[in-house]
């Protein structure tokens, strides 16, 4: 079940923190972006100087108690996820472009100023953007999402 913190105001700032800092990102990848940052055990995970992704077969063979039940996870978030995108676009901070989404405003300076979960979701997009280099098939294959 969703929890209260998971909002769409939160969304919109996970993604646009992340597509800010990393440049334009495909639309099927931004969906895997809020179940891996607002799971708790996965920021831990993805927010510790010393995660090395390797490769996501590697990470979700060897960390598979985090990516238990992920297809739940992005169901319960999916809505959420579309929303944000919507309004993101719609207030002028996204725009989509030829299936990517890209980052027209660039985020906050601070991320210690909006809160200490902000902060750990932008430590972790670190890492969370090496796991999501590979292609989307892929991803969604080895993340058992089920569509």
């Amino acid at each position: 079940m969703i929890n209260l913190f998971k909002n769409e105001a939160l969304c919109i700032l996970c993604i646009q923190n992340f597509v800010s800092t990393y440049g334009s990102v495909d639309l099927e990848k931004v969906f895997l972006i809020p179940p891996l940052l607002f799971d708790k055990k996965a920021r831990n995970y993805f927010k510790r100087k010393d995660t090395k992704i390797i490769s996501v077969q590697d990470t979700v063979t060897s960390k598979s108690e985090i990516f238990v039940g992920f297809n739940e996870k992005y169901r319960d978030l999916l809505i959420t996820t579309t929303n944000a995108v919507l309004m993101g676009i719609e207030v002028g901070l996204f725009e989509l472009d030829e299936g990517y989404l890209v980052c027209r405003d660039p985020v906050l300076d601070s991320a210690s100023s909006i809160g200490k979960t902000y902060s750990d979701i932008a430590l972790a997009s670190v890492n969370v953007a090496r796991f999501i280099e590979e292609p989307s098939a892929t991803l969604y294959s080895l993340l058992r999402i089920k569509i």
